[in-house]
């Protein structure tokens, strides 16, 4: 798995056998999903990725921002995820908010003008468009 983009700056510190470890959540991706991880980090050093949920797009891992706690809103993520993909991919996007939108369609349509729903017919290759044709996991 390789990190796309992080979704929270290192916020709990845990006392981890006498030794403080801080916490972030980052998005990671692989060959075939978006992957919501938790990185434990000791003295400023990230440590390795633990893939917590698996998405196919961005339309089904928004909403669970705040299912599953780790962000109230997520509406703030999106500006990150956005300028990410446009550096990545070299397409600038602009999301036009209303109220009433909600995250899956926010989700839906950051998938659709990116193509990066790795279920979706015409999406194929997600992971090269971003990433390059010879990109590797690590």
């Amino acid at each position: 798995m390789k990190h796309f983009c992080d979704i929270t700056k290192v916020k709990t510190t845990l006392d981890m056998g006498g030794v403080e470890m801080g916490v972030k959540y980052t998005i990671n991706v692989d060959k075939m999903n978006w992957i919501l991880s938790r990185v434990y980090v000791n003295g400023g050093v990230d440590g390795n990725p633990t893939g917590l949920k698996f998405y196919m797009g961005f339309k089904f891992l928004l909403p669970s921002l705040k299912k599953n706690g780790i962000v109230d809103n997520p509406i703030e993520v999106v500006p990150n995820i956005i300028l990410t993909l446009e550096k990545m991919i070299g397409k600038k996007f602009t999301l036009k908010l209303n109220k009433e939108d909600s995250l899956e369609k926010i989700g839906n349509d950051i998938d659709n003008f990116y193509k990066v729903n790795f279920l979706r017919i015409g999406h194929e290759g997600v992971f090269e468009r971003i990433y390059g044709k010879d990109a590797k996991l690590k």
